[in-house]
């Protein structure tokens, strides 16, 4: 009983620091923004850029590339002479953008707002490169969670 009462508790710390995370992470992406769109590639203001909105009616699908799921596993540890880097490689390359994936518990992944997709857009100003390196980054959080246990790779 013990257990259950503390993984209650736990699951709802865990909800408040997540929350907390994308409260400082929405004011953290609204600075930047505002430090380099003006001076950025593409001037943008907050009006004018695209928005999480966008990202979930745009109907395109994005898939990682090879380079960039071959680094991201020699980054954690796997490298081709391991039998599991053929299974990951195969699973990450069949992975789709999630806008509604939450990320780890570590908080390298945080859900997207419209802070970080505006200073997102004053960087690639397209919603497909967007959804590109939000995709590149909620791999790295998958093989994050892997590293520490949290998920199996059949969780992938």
């Amino acid at each position: 009983m013990a257990t259950r009462k503390k993984a209650k508790e736990s699951a709802k710390t865990r909800k408040a620091r997540v929350a907390k995370l994308v409260k400082t992470c929405d004011k953290r992406w609204e600075k930047l923004a505002k430090k380099y769109c003006p001076n950025g590639v593409f001037k943008l203001e907050k009006k004018d850029a695209f928005t999480v909105a966008d990202l979930r009616n745009d109907k395109t699908k994005v898939v990682p590339g090879d380079d960039f799921i071959i680094g991201a596993l020699w980054d954690n540890g796997y490298d081709e002479g391991m039998p599991l880097f053929a299974k990951l490689k195969k699973k990450l390359s069949s992975h789709a953008f999630n806008i509604d994936y939450k990320g780890d518990k570590y908080g390298y992944y945080i859900p997207p707002c419209d802070n970080m997709i505006w200073e997102l857009s004053c960087a690639r100003n397209d919603v497909v490169k967007i959804k590109q390196r939000l995709l590149e980054w909620q791999i790295q959080s998958l093989l994050l969670s892997l590293h520490f246990g949290d998920i199996s790779i059949k969780d992938i």
